[in-house]
C-alpha cells in the first residue's frame, strides 16, 4: 500500500458526502482506476448497512434468566450482609452484658476506653440497675459509696457481695475485678 492509498482511503467518505474539490476528486478518481484495492474499499463503503440480526429465539430465555439471576444474587448479598451486621451487633450486645452486665454495647465500650485511656476513676454504664465501671482499685468502691452517703455493713459481707446503708436503705453491690478495672453492678 502506498501512501496515496492511505490519503486515498481517508478522502473516500468525504468524497461520498461530497466535501472535497474538484482537484480532489480528480486525485481520488484517477487513483481509483489504477488501485484495485482502494476500489474495493471504495465498494465496502457503498454498501448499505445491514440492521444486525436478531437473536435466536433459544438465546432470549437465557438473557433473561441470567438477568433475573444477577438482581438475585445482589438481592442476596445485601440480605447476607445485612445479616453479618445484625449478628456482629447481637454478639457484641451479648458480649457486653456477659463482661459489663449491660446490654449496651456502646456504652460499655465508652466506659471501658474512658476508664482505661484517660484519667476518670469510674464510669457509669447504666443508670437503672446501676452499672458501674472503675479503675481496678480496690479503694474506690467505698470512696464513690461514701460520696453518695453510704456507709458499708462489714458484718453482711458474702465475698464479692458487699452491703452499704445510708441509715434509711441498702443497697448490695456485687464486685468483680481483673488487671484492668473494677465492675460495680447494684443487685
Amino acid at each position: 500500500m502506498t501512501r496515496d492509498c492511505y490519503i486515498v482511503r481517508d478522502l473516500l467518505a468525504l468524497c461520498r458526502e461530497d466535501l472535497v474539490s474538484g482537484e480532489t476528486r480528480a486525485f481520488v478518481e484517477e487513483h481509483l482506476a489504477r488501485c484495485p484495492a482502494c476500489r474495493a474499499e471504495k465498494e465496502a463503503l457503498e454498501r448499505p448497512v445491514l440492521p444486525p440480526e436478531e437473536e435466536p429465539e433459544s438465546v432470549q430465555p437465557f438473557r433473561a434468566f441470567a438477568a433475573r439471576w444477577a438482581r438475585r444474587r445482589r438481592a442476596v448479598a445485601a440480605a447476607l450482609a445485612a445479616l453479618a451486621l445484625l449478628a456482629a451487633l447481637l454478639g457484641g450486645c451479648l458480649a457486653s452484658y456477659l463482661i459489663f452486665d449491660t446490654p449496651n454495647l456502646f456504652a460499655a465500650a465508652a466506659g471501658a476506653a474512658r476508664v482505661l485511656w484517660t484519667d476518670a476513676e469510674t464510669m457509669t454504664l447504666q443508670q437503672q440497675p446501676r452499672v458501674v465501671l472503675a479503675k481496678p482499685d480496690g479503694s474506690l468502691l467505698e470512696i464513690y459509696m461514701a460520696e453518695r452517703g453510704f456507709t458499708e455493713l462489714e458484718e453482711e459481707r458474702m465475698g464479692a457481695l458487699r452491703v452499704f446503708t445510708n441509715g434509711e436503705g441498702r443497697e448490695m453491690v456485687l464486685c468483680s475485678q481483673n488487671r484492668y478495672w473494677c465492675l460495680w453492678s447494684w443487685r
